[in-house]
């Protein structure tokens, strides 16, 4: 009982959660100067050496544009996303 692959959430169609993605740190942004607006700046993922996902984030007033490329294990094709994320 417990062990890996043993909830639901590994049945095929499950939902993604939260924990299925890279975590972003807004409030570190914050404290190091990075949300003032008009800026960029970048962040990469890698697992043993190779990345596998990279983030580059717009700041605009009250809101980041967030625009990330990502691939799937296995996948030679990398994936282009991005969307705004307000910010309070």
């Amino acid at each position: 009982m417990g062990g890996i692959g043993s909830g639901r959430h590994w049945h095929y169609g499950a939902k993604d959660t939260t924990s299925d993605y890279q975590a972003l740190d807004v409030r570190r942004w914050r404290r190091d100067g990075f949300l003032n607006a008009n800026q960029s700046f970048g962040c990469q993922w890698s697992r043993h050496g190779e990345v596998f996902a990279s983030i580059r984030v717009r700041t605009e007033t009250n809101r980041v544009i967030l625009t990330y490329r990502h691939r799937n294990r296995g996948e030679e094709e990398w994936q282009n996303e991005s969307y705004p994320v307000y910010l309070d």
